[in-house]
């Protein structure tokens, strides 16, 4: 008995191994990155870099940030993004 559990066991993960890739080709996906500030040459070079990984990969990139470290200025950017529901942040 606890073999047949456990090659039933055995065969739902293969199953679900296969079937899971399917399902994730068929949804593209979006990253939005929020970068410290949007005004500097680190964070503009950050977006190329992950803007050539999201054209490679396949997935819709959005960059927003603020023009400046201030919690003022990068709250409402942050609740925007998330207000965008993307898959990651």
């Amino acid at each position: 008995m606890k073999k047949i559990v456990a090659a039933l066991a055995a065969l739902a993960i293969c199953a679900t191994a296969l079937i899971t890739p399917a399902l994730a080709q068929d949804k593209k996906f979006t990253v939005a990155l929020v970068p410290g500030l949007t005004t500097d040459g680190f964070y503009i070079t950050m977006r190329k870099g992950a803007q050539a990984a999201a054209d490679a990969l396949g997935v819709t990139l959005v960059f927003q940030g603020a023009p400046d470290f201030n919690p003022v200025t990068q709250v409402p950017v942050l609740d925007a993004v998330i207000a965008k529901k993307p898959d990651a942040i």
